[in-house]
């Protein structure tokens, strides 16, 4: 609203990126199968680093309508390219858990402390603080090539291992 954007262009915003998001989720599984889970992430991280990034450097109705499409990626293929990673390289055993693990990080502890610095990153930062979530994306692409590296389909964590394999 500050940047001159009425309430009903903001919440269209952002049913465009949940709308997206949506139909990712619900026809995207021969996408998903095909392109697997550490590129799922990386591609779905390279769109968040874009869509930060643009929103960090204007506030013009046009390109946010265009990057908001990118919350498919930024949320929904990272989301889908974790799950599927669990599902394929985590034994049923210990998957539970390792999707109550990745739940708790990434939505309990990292939703909770960006909700509590980002108001005030914002009033320092400005549209600079949309940068910080660029750098964390980018991140996110670092963390899944050294994922795709390390890991070549196989299952991490048998069932009747304590630990994980090496």
């Amino acid at each position: 609203t500050a940047a001159g954007h009425d309430k009903a262009t903001i919440g269209l915003l952002w049913a465009e990126g949940v709308l997206v998001e949506v139909l990712l989720f619900a026809f995207g599984a021969r996408f998903v199968q095909r392109v697997g889970p550490v590129r799922l992430i990386v591609l779905g991280s390279t769109a968040a680093v874009v869509r930060w990034v643009v929103m960090g450097l204007t506030t013009d109705l046009v390109p946010l309508a265009l990057v908001q499409v990118l919350h498919a990626g930024s949320f929904a293929a990272v989301h889908l390219g974790a799950m599927l990673f669990i599902s394929r390289g985590i034994a049923d055993s210990h998957a539970n858990s390792a999707q109550a693990a990745f739940s708790g990080i990434a939505y309990g502890a990292g939703i909770g402390f960006g909700l509590l610095i980002a108001g005030w990153l914002y009033d320092v930062m400005g549209g600079g603080a949309y940068m910080v979530q660029a750098v964390l994306a980018a991140g996110g692409i670092m963390f899944a090539i050294a994922l795709g590296r390390a890991w070549q389909g196989q299952v991490l964590m048998a069932a009747d291992q304590g630990t994980a394999a090496r």
